[in-house]
């Protein structure tokens, strides 16, 4: 069994985000952000500010004129939206080859959650950018997981999930899971504790009390984010009715939800995937 602290012996192997997504995460404290230092920030980084151009120009946001600047960039998408982007283009730098892991369908699968999350929380009266970050974030400790096991031992953990799935392989294998170690690495980078408790909370979200909420949304949209057709009238079988209830969703929400989700283009989870 490895200890989930020796997959953080060798640093320089795991998921790091450049130096603008550091200072930017560290505006997730601040009560009143300072939307032109955030400009001046993301500036210093070429990469992000073509992406976060590119966005702010995309057909879901343009206004008629072309936006060339991250200043007028952060005015038109707002600072909630411009921190999850910038986030977003960070992490998808995070990591250029992960063993046994296609990133491209991870992080379509982070974006399609974080942006079921966000659209979740609106529905319930909650925080919709929270949600979105959380979301981006819950699924860290895959990466780490994969980059940082010995071989013989990530073998043997992908053998185990073929038969039980990933969750339950790692736990019986490991002793912890993926929103442990994401948790850890979380509080490595230094995020808000609220962030950190909602990523290792997000698989158990009600087993914690009080309930941490983004927890409980990314766990309601992990769950719709499974589903391949349209939620029926009737509340299907096992269903997570607790979760939802905590989160102030009833049924027809996650039905309502899922289906503006794919009529309108998959919203920021279509353009962080290039869609």
């Amino acid at each position: 069994m490895t200890p989930l602290t020796s997959l953080f012996c060798q640093p320089q192997h795991l998921p790091s985000v450049p130096e603008v997504v550091r200072e930017l995460m560290d505006s997730f404290n601040e009560p009143d952000p300072d939307l032109l230092n955030i400009a001046n920030q993301i500036s210093r980084d070429p990469v992000i500010t073509a992406r976060l151009l590119g966005l702010a120009n995309a057909a879901r946001f343009g206004g008629g004129r072309v936006i060339t600047s991250v200043r007028e960039a952060c005015i038109r998408l707002g600072l909630g939206t411009v921190r999850n982007l910038v986030l977003a283009c960070g992490l998808t730098q995070s990591v250029s080859a992960v063993p046994g892991i296609h990133l491209g369908h991870y992080w379509h699968q982070v974006f399609t959650v974080a942006e079921l999350a966000k659209r979740l929380a609106r529905q319930g009266g909650g925080n919709g950018d929270l949600a979105f970050t959380t979301g981006l974030l819950h699924a860290l400790g895959q990466l780490v997981l994969h980059l940082a096991l010995p071989a013989a031992a990530l073998q043997t953990l992908q053998q185990e999930t073929v038969r039980s799935g990933d969750v339950a392989a790692q736990r019986h294998l490991l002793g912890y899971d993926y929103a442990l170690v994401g948790a850890e690495l979380a509080q490595r980078w230094k995020l808000p504790a609220h962030l950190v408790e909602a990523i290792r909370d997000h698989l158990q979200p009600l087993a914690t009390q009080p309930a941490n909420q983004e927890a409980c949304i990314v766990h309601l949209a992990l769950w719709l984010s499974s589903l391949t057709d349209a939620l029926p009238d009737d509340p299907v079988e096992n269903w997570p009715a607790p979760v939802a209830i905590q989160c102030g969703v009833s049924w027809p929400d996650l039905a309502t939800v899922w289906q503006l989700y794919h009529l309108d283009g998959h919203g920021l989870a279509s353009l962080l995937n290039g869609g």
